[in-house]
């Protein structure tokens, strides 16, 4: 904000844009534009003085899906605000295009047919929004029958896509331990606009539990096969720390702060 004219704005990602002005004593309109290069897009709000004043981008612009690029959960986009002659604000922010068919604030089952469910119970849904589109990642599992993770992408129209995923395939004629860690995390390690997803699933056959059971840590962002392959921590009697054994995929190594993110996650994830 430029507090020198006196003029305050906010900007969520969401698209609610306000205005207020700290001192001038007459109601006023302020006209709004979001500009996206190619296409402006214009809207105006009449403000009391002393008051703040809300637009929300797109309902009060015109603005539909349709306009959204491809697979983009966002969009850049440049916000000018005038009043008057004045030039209040000229500033570039992304922007979220919200819609009916972004999975946010309803049941599971009113989506069921978008979020393409393996297991029978689901463990939990993550959903986060970035430069690719809206994601959506599944923890769900059978009782002892199997257990499955799934990394999914919307774009704007609806229309799904998956990126990753994880589907057990172990058959034991002895215990068979399957379970998704209690933790998980949402970060962007390599700040390339993707978000990356950390989860672990322990899934193998015990023969007792003085030997390892087969673990995996797996990283959800823009591209697929992401992950550390182990065993969990064990008191064996050579003394030796099983969960500190793993092993990085190909496409892991090759991107190495997702690596050190996911060897953190492994530390923290393998001991509960």
């Amino acid at each position: 904000a430029d507090y020198i004219k006196g003029w305050n704005w906010s900007i969520t990602t969401g698209g609610r844009i306000g205005i207020y002005h700290t001192d001038n004593d007459e109601d006023y309109t302020a006209h709004v534009t979001v500009s996206t290069g190619s296409k402006q897009y214009n809207a105006h709000v009449d403000i009391q003085a002393l008051e703040w004043g809300f637009l929300e981008f797109p309902a009060d612009f015109e603005f539909s899906h349709e306009d959204m690029p491809d697979l983009s959960g966002t969009i850049e986009a440049k916000l000018i605000i005038e009043v008057g002659s004045e030039l209040v604000c000229q500033e570039n922010y992304r922007f979220t295009a919200r819609n009916v068919n972004q999975p946010y604030e309803v049941k599971v089952e009113e989506i069921e047919g978008l979020i393409n469910l393996y297991g029978d119970i689901v463990d939990d849904c993550i959903f986060w929004s970035d430069t690719k589109g809206f994601n959506y990642v599944i923890r769900s599992h059978n009782e002892e029958k199997g257990i499955y993770l799934a990394h999914w992408l919307m774009d704007v129209s609806g229309a799904t896509e998956q990126i990753s995923y994880y589907r057990s395939s172990n058959e034991c004629g002895k215990e068979l331990i399957q379970r998704h860690s209690i933790g998980w995390d949402l970060k962007d390690a390599d700040e390339d606009g993707y978000m990356e997803f950390y989860s672990l699933i322990v899934d193998g056959c015990v023969d007792n539990w003085q030997h390892p059971t087969s673990a995996t840590l797996v990283v959800y962002t823009n591209e697929s096969k992401l992950e550390l392959k182990g065993n969990t921590y064990s008191l064996l009697e050579d003394g030796s720390d099983a969960g500190g054994h793993y092993k990085p995929s190909v496409q892991l190594e090759e991107r190495p702060l997702l690596l050190m993110a996911a060897e953190a996650a492994w530390e923290v994830y393998i001991m509960e």
